[in-house]
């Protein structure tokens, strides 16, 4: 799955606060880094020196992050 396949599996809500101020999520597919953090559209281009062109290529990327659940 890509990470833009994944973003259409998001709820409104879960879009929503990533869009804003961040989601709760883990990374996967690497078994060293399983930490989790809080992550956000803008936290992902502040990445890229053109941030729209990095955004783009991290859309079609493997799909980077999991969404936890709070309960």
């Amino acid at each position: 799955m890509t990470n833009r396949e994944w973003l259409a599996t998001l709820s409104d809500k879960e879009l929503s606060e990533f869009l804003t101020v961040g989601l709760y999520v883990r990374y996967v597919g690497n078994a060293i880094t399983t930490s989790e953090t809080v992550i956000s559209v803008s936290g992902i281009s502040r990445r890229y020196i053109q941030s729209t062109v990095g955004l783009a290529e991290w859309l079609r990327s493997n799909q980077e992050f999991e969404t936890i659940k709070m309960e």
